[in-house]
């Protein structure tokens, strides 16, 4: 048996189109600021990131050409742009596989593990073929976490209370962050019943909080790889999302003196709340460690914005006021989803003129040199904003 594994015919195709077209950008970005007459920092820094990126390019191209793993009797060999690896079959203790890599771990912790990208060529061939002969450690992590759930006594006295508490936690977890997913996507895409829906996005995270410590740790709020714990990562993260994207994309904040004074207290008592959590359950002697911690701060920052600012405009009960404005330009960001802006002149407070988002139909009915009805109002916590309304 002898088989050779490269990167798939189709990868390498659009490789090979597409790294010129990189090359050929990043050498312009290099000299970009001695056409256009930059200034001396600029011109370093341009050149050495330009000189960076090229550099990773030539590596790509060597490990396009040179990059392969080998199938052998009774070794599987590595060739990349630096390094060989070579691992005998009996060095092998098992695999594991994620969305972009198929892992080969060595019995000995002084070797060095191959790994195989999803990119190459059958590599359902080869995940197979590492099925049939070597141990699926994923699984055996899930097996072992999982036997040690139900012999833990902080979770039920006997084993069949354990192992109901956990098939509990796995429906209850299931159906949260369902519910999760429903509602925040259809606050993003059909916010008809928008009061109600900031509302369930809002109180979704809470309510999962309640949940997470109803179980006794049973329940994970991150989302660990090979992990028999369900966790509530979709519970906490999606609707404060989607809370984020709409107060940046539904309202015009005027100004933001009054914004710290409530978001600061929910995104301490967020913090404080997980942080705490991380030192209990996870190792501070883990780089991965503070990167989750990281995700979980992101997440009380979003969730604090988007909740503030929703809820700043939806329960508003101070009078508002209507201005006029002239349309002076208008534009349309494109990315994962579509932004449309308004350039509109001065009005009754602004003394500035200002780009400002809006709603599609509102985009689509103005040109320039239209005039825009604009929404101005005081908001629940005395954070100032506005709305293009016609």
């Amino acid at each position: 048996m002898n088989q050779e594994y490269r990167y798939a015919k189709g990868w390498r195709i659009f490789l090979w189109i597409f790294i010129p077209i990189l090359i050929f950008g990043f050498g312009y970005l290099g000299i970009m600021p001695y056409i256009e007459g930059f200034d001396l920092t600029a011109k370093i820094f341009l050149t050495i990131l330009s000189i960076a990126l090229e550099f990773f390019l030539v590596l790509a191209i060597i490990d396009l050409l040179k990059g392969k793993i080998i199938l052998e009797k009774d070794t599987l060999t590595s060739i990349g742009v630096f390094k060989t690896r070579i691992l005998k079959f009996s060095e092998i203790k098992g695999f594991k596989k994620d969305n972009n890599y198929l892992y080969f771990i060595p019995l000995n912790k002084n070797l060095k593990q191959i790994k195989v990208s999803s990119y190459v060529g059958k590599f359902s061939n080869l995940v197979s073929w590492a099925g049939e002969n070597f141990t699926n450690l994923d699984i055996q992590e899930i097996i072992k976490e999982e036997e040690e759930i139900l012999t833990n006594e902080d979770f039920g006295e006997t084993a069949e209370e354990r192992e109901a508490l956990l098939k509990k936690a796995k429906k209850v977890t299931k159906v949260i962050n369902t519910i999760s997913w429903i509602s925040a996507i259809s606050l993003w895409f059909f916010p008809y019943f928008y009061t109600l829906q900031v509302i369930i996005c809002a109180a979704l995270p809470i309510i999962g909080f309640v949940i997470y410590k109803q179980f006794k740790g049973i329940i994970k709020i991150d989302d660990k790889p090979n992990s028999a714990h369900p966790n509530l990562l979709s519970t906490f993260f999606i609707p404060a999302c989607v809370l984020m994207l709409r107060a940046l994309m539904d309202y015009n904040v005027f100004n933001y003196a009054n914004f710290w004074k409530p978001v600061i207290p929910i995104f301490a008592s967020l913090a404080y709340l997980m942080i705490k959590n991380s030192y209990v359950e996870f190792d501070l002697k883990k780089v991965m460690t503070y990167f989750t911690i990281l995700g979980m701060l992101m997440f009380g920052g979003m969730y604090a914005y988007g909740f503030i600012i929703t809820s700043n405009s939806v329960f508003d009960q101070s009078q508002p006021q209507y201005y006029k404005a002239k349309v002076l330009d208008k534009r349309i960001s494109s990315g994962k989803s579509k932004t449309y802006y308004l350039e509109l002149s001065k009005w009754g407070p602004q003394q500035e003129v200002d780009e400002v988002t809006v709603a599609r139909d509102i985009y689509n009915e103005k040109e320039v040199g239209d005039s825009a009805l604009i929404f101005f109002s005081g908001g629940l916590y005395k954070i100032p904003y506005y709305i293009v309304v016609q």
